[in-house]
């Protein structure tokens, strides 16, 4: 069974027909096109993505993995909620239990409560994992 090839080529010279026919000639077909200018005034920069709270960036920097420690953050952060403590109680707990930010701040309130819609996304694997089923009789609902 064949497979395919892909390349990806930044161009010194200009995209031609002369240029296409030898890349044809060797095998290689176009399936993406890439373009680029030069603009007046300041550059827009590009809203960059950051990678979601219990994940990183894999080793081949092409996919994300899960975070263990900041997996372990989120669900002392869920058991809080689930157990209605308030966000400033949940963040005092995270801090004396040695959690920290990514930038290594200790937790407050407001940190804690945007970490809410990541929570919410995140939830029904966490309700599913080991972590959650060991820790859900020692709930108090």
């Amino acid at each position: 069974m064949a497979s395919i090839e892909r390349k990806h080529e930044v161009l010194a010279e200009r995209l031609d027909d002369e240029l296409l026919r030898v890349k044809a000639r060797d095998g290689w077909r176009p399936i993406s096109v890439v373009w680029e200018r030069t603009v007046e005034g300041e550059a827009e920069q590009d809203e960059m993505l950051s990678v979601p709270f219990g994940l990183r960036v894999s080793g081949d920097c092409q996919t994300l993995e899960p975070d263990v420690s900041e997996i372990r953050t989120m669900l002392y952060m869920l058991k809080g909620v689930v157990e209605d403590r308030p966000f400033g109680h949940i963040a005092q707990e995270l801090n004396a239990a040695g959690h920290r930010t990514r930038t290594g701040e200790e937790w407050n309130q407001t940190m804690v409560f945007h970490m809410l819609p990541r929570l919410i996304e995140v939830a029904p694997n966490i309700f599913n994992s080991n972590d959650w089923r060991a820790t859900k009789p020692h709930l108090q609902l």
